[in-house]
């Protein structure tokens, strides 16, 4: 199972590097058109990541470090963050998001709330919850399931950014003047000003409350007690 879960996260991850931000995307858009390219595209990922998850779950790994690198607290703070980056930012408007990349182009998307943060809170809650597992499991299956999930999520935003930039040209530079990769980085450059208002505490109360569910569901869902 181990060749397999190889093979399908390299497939996943080089799919993503090597088409989605590229200019073989628009090449294949013109082929297939947007929403086919769209509906091509999706199924691959989705039939990669559950080949991903079926062979991590019947992988036996070899164990690298047997302990955990952080303890357990660490790892739960910074779960809960991730959560609440993830969360939060799939909530919110976004130029980056399927859901309101239209209303973006119509220039009815400002930078508000967690973007003014990061421009891609979700991306960056992904690979920091995966960059934790790697960290707390510590066995080669998890390293290359985990580790190809944080590996996109944490540098695909990158290569969304060149792609924004190509097709979206002015409007999308405009967001990235006003805002920053890295969590803070525009705010401490005196690009942006950090507005809590506009976050509120809805979102990231329904992310705390989606954590504290998957922490005691963990056992069933990842097979061991977090506890």
């Amino acid at each position: 199972m181990m060749a397999i879960l190889i093979t399908a996260s390299l497939f996943f991850v080089l799919i993503h590097f090597l088409i989605s931000g590229t200019r073989l995307r628009d090449r294949l858009v013109n082929s297939l058109s947007e929403v086919g390219f769209r509906w091509l595209f999706s199924s691959l990922v989705a039939v990669s990541l559950v080949i991903m998850i079926i062979a991590y779950i019947h992988s036996d790994g070899t164990v690298i470090w047997a302990d955990s690198l952080l303890p357990l607290p660490l790892i739960l703070i910074g779960n809960l963050l991730a959560f609440a980056l993830l969360v939060v930012g799939t909530l919110t408007p976004s130029p980056n998001s399927i859901l309101s990349e239209q209303a973006f182009r119509r220039g009815k998307i400002q930078i508000t709330g967690i973007q003014r943060i990061t421009r891609h809170p979700g991306m960056l809650g992904i690979g920091l919850w995966a960059l934790l597992h790697v960290l707390a499991n510590g066995d080669s299956a998890s390293l290359v399931f985990f580790g190809s999930l944080a590996l996109l999520a944490l540098l695909g935003p990158l290569s969304m950014d060149r792609k924004k930039l190509r097709l979206e040209e002015e409007p999308y530079a405009q967001v990235m003047a006003q805002t920053s990769y890295l969590p803070f980085v525009a705010i401490l450059r005196g690009k942006n000003q950090l507005v809590w208002s506009e976050i509120g505490w809805k979102n990231p109360a329904l992310a705390v409350l989606v954590f504290i569910v998957l922490v005691v569901l963990h056992p069933w869902i990842g097979g061991i007690s977090i506890f």
